[in-house]
């Protein structure tokens, strides 16, 4: 499924810049659910059964045996998970398309390690799943690069010199919580470190050079990673 995944930003990646016909219409990729649809359709295309925001917590209650399940969850609700035809393995695929429109790149990037740790929560409660995936595209340098002067918290994680990704297992106190606002959720920590690196997704084209994706892969130890 990773080979599937860097496919698909190599095959599609010009659904994220601008094309020709009408103004209002100028993008096929414009926001997360767009990003959504247009993966699930080229998996559906790869050999794979595909569905869209599958409760992780209502499978799990069925054999839940506490009624504070719910409580462990990050997150309810998975954007991808994709079933192959072939060998019936299953996989979760959870998105981030961040544009910084709105001038919330730290909620953004909390957003990023929230759903990393949601994809570990769900490798770690649901066995039958051979891996998960968590894939974030970002256009804006703000999100990697140190030219800009926030370089702690949550900018810390992610901008880096050399355009890498050092998450920590946890953050302030010992845990992650939201930058911003009060936490609809529960604070979290998450089972490993990270080191990753953002990749970009135009080679050679100065016009898209600030396009860069970031692809992290949780993998059940008891299931072949494929």
């Amino acid at each position: 499924m990773e080979n599937v995944l860097r496919k698909f930003i190599e095959r599609k990646r010009n659904l994220l810049v601008p094309i020709n016909g009408d103004n209002d219409y100028k993008y096929k990729i414009y926001n997360e659910i767009s990003l959504q649809h247009e993966l699930g359709n080229f998996l559906e295309d790869e050999g794979y059964e595909v569905f869209y925001e599958k409760n992780m917590y209502k499978c799990q209650q069925e054999d839940a045996k506490k009624k504070d399940e719910e409580d462990d969850w990050v997150k309810k609700e998975a954007d991808i998970v994709a079933i192959d035809r072939k060998t019936s393995r299953k996989y979760v695929i959870e998105l981030k398309f961040a544009q910084s429109k709105n001038g919330q790149i730290p909620e953004e990037m909390y957003q990023f390690v929230k759903d990393i740790c949601f994809m570990e929560q769900v490798l770690e409660k649901k066995k039958e799943y051979t891996a998960t995936f968590n894939l974030i595209i970002v256009n804006d340098r703000k999100y990697f690069s140190l030219d800009y002067h926030k370089r702690d918290k949550y900018y810390g994680i992610f901008r880096n010199d050399k355009e890498e990704v050092k998450i920590p297992k946890s953050l302030e106190n010992g845990v992650y919580s939201r930058p911003t606002g009060k936490e609809s959720g529960r604070e979290f920590c998450l089972n490993k470190s990270y080191d990753e690196k953002w990749e970009r997704i135009f080679n050679n084209c100065k016009e898209y050079e600030n396009y860069r994706y970031l692809l992290i892969s949780h993998y059940s130890k008891s299931k072949t990673q494929k």
